[in-house]
């Protein structure tokens, strides 16, 4: 296949490199090291004074819980990953086992490409959220409308399933996926964005009278505020959006957009069969801007796979 030796080429040209400039610090899973997300002048200024408000919290109350979330959060904001996973871990030595530190550890985790890692911090929470009462989660970039969609339960299910669906684990990442829209105070935000990826977990496994059934919910009148990509996502694979339109959609999106609706088609295309175009657009989003875009690592996670086929 010309597109996989092509693509074979340029990762050995790529892994050659990094090894030649031993730089250092977190990478992505090609070797290549992990930027800062895209940010402009007004984001950057604003996010540095909110990680200094959240600094001076935490020194002030070291122990609180609420104080080590928000700094990690504005630290992991700026692309300091490492630091805010440092913060969490701290946490976690005060707090043993507590569901909050536990998910936002295992996200961080996932942005370094750490799935395992992701995979047994999500699991604990998971044990420990089971069965009892969800909660809304703060936003810490809020939504357009300023209403916090997603929730303590929802977040740990979904990361959960991500971390598995990038270890190509695509049973445990259905299986997380469930979870969420059977435990999480659900609404159509979470809704979408769960059935998505459950969907493309199912048909991963030709589960495809389980995809249809996480389909048969969506329509294009839910009340989705956060999550519009994901709906257009879900409606593509219904075959009420055309792929080709989403992705001259998502070429003209800023990065995170550009990620999500890339991936998507991209992962469209692959399970209709075009897998030289899947791994043109997968080459697209892996060069997205922000490489802490879930798109971004999901495509690098396909492209490595194909080099090893």
């Amino acid at each position: 296949m010309k597109t996989v030796a092509l693509l074979l080429t340029g990762l050995a040209l790529l892994g050659s490199a990094c090894v030649q400039g031993h730089q250092r610090g977190p990478r992505n899973l090609f070797g290549e090291p992990l930027g800062r997300p895209p940010l402009d002048w007004a984001q950057e200024a604003r996010l540095t004074r909110a990680l200094q408000h959240a600094e001076e919290a935490w020194r002030a109350d070291p122990t609180n819980i609420d104080t080590i979330i928000w700094y990690g959060r504005h630290l992991a904001y700026l692309g300091r990953i490492e630091e805010a996973i440092d913060v969490y871990s701290r946490g976690l030595e005060l707090h043993p086992d507590d569901p909050r530190l536990l998910r936002h550890r295992g996200h961080r985790f996932i942005s370094l490409r750490r799935f395992d890692e992701a995979i047994r911090d999500l699991e604990r929470a998971a044990d420990r959220v089971r069965g009892q009462p969800d909660r809304v989660e703060r936003d810490g970039l809020p939504n357009a409308k300023g209403l916090p969609r997603t929730t303590l339960k929802s977040n740990i299910f979904y990361h959960l399933g991500l971390a598995y669906y990038f270890r190509r684990e695509f049973a445990a990442a259905q299986g997380a996926f469930v979870q969420e829209l059977a435990e999480a105070d659900l609404n159509d935000d979470i809704l979408v964005s769960a059935a998505y990826w459950l969907v493309l977990s199912a048909e991963r496994q030709a589960r495809f009278e389980e995809a249809e059934a996480a389909l048969l919910p969506i329509h294009g009148g839910l009340d989705v505020i956060e999550n519009r990509d994901y709906l257009d996502l879900c409606l593509m694979l219904k075959g009420e959006r055309d792929p080709q339109a989403l992705w001259q959609a998502a070429v003209r999106a800023r990065p995170i957009r550009f990620a999500t609706l890339g991936y998507g088609v991209g992962a469209f295309e692959a399970l209709h069969g075009d897998v030289d175009r899947a791994l043109e657009i997968f080459q697209d989003v892996a060069a997205c801007q922000n490489p802490y875009a879930f798109g971004c690592i999901a495509a690098e996670v396909e492209l490595i796979h194909a080099t090893e086929e």
